[in-house]
């Protein structure tokens, strides 16, 4: 179990995931035209990867 602390932490690393997503969303089609649609897409699951364990911590934590 985590403590308030480390509650308040899981839920601004899961803020700033959100808005690294934002970000790919918001510029995917300017990103893909520096960088292959596959590197970006593969940026993207990183970060929806990253989400996911996030949120299922703070889930399991509750």
């Amino acid at each position: 179990m985590i403590n308030e602390l480390d509650k308040e932490k899981l839920r601004a690393y899961i803020e700033h995931e959100k808005r690294n997503l934002l970000f790919y969303a918001s510029f995917y089609d300017h990103l893909t035209e520096g960088l292959s649609k596959a590197g970006v897409e593969k940026r993207i699951d990183f970060h929806l990867d990253r989400l996911s364990d996030m949120l299922k911590k703070l889930k399991d934590n509750n």
